[in-house]
């Protein structure tokens, strides 16, 4: 596979990064979370999972607020190269609000990643901070068996500035 010819605004990801994990929308299964985990670590990569990520709840993975503090600590984090979704689902829509009155920080770039109803965070970040998100795939789609073949490493290549 050859390179790509654009050049994200982010930095490609090298062993020994931190992705911060949040969980902006929906719970998920807490063995699909680790096992999404478990993937980021094998590619080198140092993990630091939003406390506590979910707590038991038919729709939300927390309260709003709960949800917003951990994404926006998250984003202004300036000891992290990305932030991983670990699911979609229901309440990205709400933390709209709280997205739109954060100043842009004066960070580096880097990349949000998921997709479903995470994309209405992707695009608010690329329309309000001019970042560069990933529509890729959730943490839990990294658990072996859920993706098709090939497409975690892919992702890999992706954010390595490997492809």
């Amino acid at each position: 596979m050859s390179k790509i010819d654009w050049v994200p605004i982010w930095r490609a990801l090298q062993q020994g990064d931190r992705v911060d994990v949040v969980a902006p929308a929906s719970g998920a299964p807490v063995e699909q979370v680790e096992a999404g985990i478990a993937v980021l670590e094998s590619w080198g990569l140092k993990v630091r999972v939003a406390d506590p990520l979910q707590k038991p709840d038919p729709f939300f993975a927390h309260q709003d607020s709960v949800r917003w503090a951990q994404l926006r600590k998250a984003l202004l984090a300036r000891d992290s190269a990305a932030v991983w979704c670990a699911r979609g689902g229901v309440g990205c829509l709400r933390l709209l609000p709280n997205l739109a009155r954060l100043k842009r920080p004066g960070i580096a770039p880097k990349p949000l990643i998921g997709f479903s109803d995470v994309t209405v965070l992707l695009t608010a970040l690329d329309a309000k901070w001019g970042w560069m998100p990933i529509h890729g795939p959730v943490l839990t789609s990294l658990t072996p068996g859920r993706l098709a073949r090939g497409q975690a490493t892919l992702m890999r290549d992706v954010l390595f500035g490997e492809c």
